[in-house]
């Protein structure tokens, strides 16, 4: 069961909140999409699904989803903010999302090169000193996601002495 395309539709995107759903309507046929605000110069996240739940949810749609997701992409760009832009990714699973970025926005680092940086400037300064015992190495290799874990197993290794060993 699909739709032909039609030119009365329109994409319904609430203002105002962290997070939500994002609405496309085609008369009376209605999809919807959750969607929540970002980090860094990523403004939205839109989630699409993919496309088995869009044939489940929205079999009306699921034949013109490219279509469809070009539509929320142009109403999104053109509605939020010239300076905006859209990017669908999908996972290796086929969930597929759009990531709504501000151009005007510098992106966040990657934490292994904000942990990177962090670590220099601390050398650098001699407020740190790289560590010398092997067991403090092995502290300092062990890499838990993000900034804030990494640097603080790295600054227990610089912290063992080796009459703590």
């Amino acid at each position: 069961m699909s739709a032909s395309p039609t030119n009365n539709w329109r994409v319904e995107l609430p203002s105002g909140g962290r997070e939500g759903y994002l609405s496309y309507c085609e008369g009376d046929l209605t999809a919807s999409w959750f969607w929540e605000l970002g980090g860094g110069d990523v403004v939205l996240i839109i989630h699409l699904g993919t496309v088995s739940e869009w044939r489940a949810k929205y079999p009306w749609a699921a034949e013109r989803r490219a279509e469809i997701v070009e539509r929320l992409k142009q109403t999104v760009i053109g509605e939020r903010g010239p300076a905006w832009k859209c990017e669908m990714q999908t996972r290796d699973d086929g969930y597929s999302y759009l990531l709504v970025r501000d151009q005007n926005q510098p992106a966040e680092p990657h934490p292994d090169e904000a942990y990177e940086r962090a670590r220099a400037k601390y050398i650098a300064d001699g407020s740190l000193t790289t560590p010398s015992h092997g067991d403090a190495v092995m502290a300092c290799e062990t890499k838990p996601r993000g900034l804030l874990p990494r640097l603080s197993t790295w600054l227990k290794g610089i912290f063992v002495h080796d009459d703590q060993a």
